[in-house]
């Protein structure tokens, strides 16, 4: 995987702690350096990265933009084109932690 479990954990607990902007750098680091390769793992990657700008921007109280960089997210994540990644079921928790703090933070009880 480009990107390590370390990253991955440092990307959540970044998340959690509302520090989106920082989420969205720490990832970028590793998107960047693999942008021109088309695979499903750095589309995956971008896509995570497009779910803290989605969250930043929801912060700042613009929430159509959130919106829209949301469909981004789940256009960009699409797990079943990594069904054979060694690292499928590590995506697959990000992506439910992802979509799980996303209902939370734009629907508060």
């Amino acid at each position: 995987m480009i990107v390590d479990d370390r990253i991955i954990i440092k990307f959540k607990e970044l998340i959690v702690s509302q520090k989106f902007y920082e989420a969205h750098e720490l990832l970028e680091v590793y998107w960047f350096a693999n942008r021109h390769d088309k695979s499903c793992e750095v589309r995956v990657i971008k896509g995570f990265i497009n779910a803290a700008v989605s969250f930043e921007l929801f912060q700042r109280g613009k929430v159509s933009q959130s919106d829209k960089v949301w469909q981004n997210y789940l256009r960009l994540v699409v797990l079943e084109d990594l069904i054979y990644h060694p690292n499928i079921d590590e995506l697959k928790g990000v992506k439910t932690f992802l979509d799980d703090y996303n209902v939370e933070l734009k629907n508060p009880l």
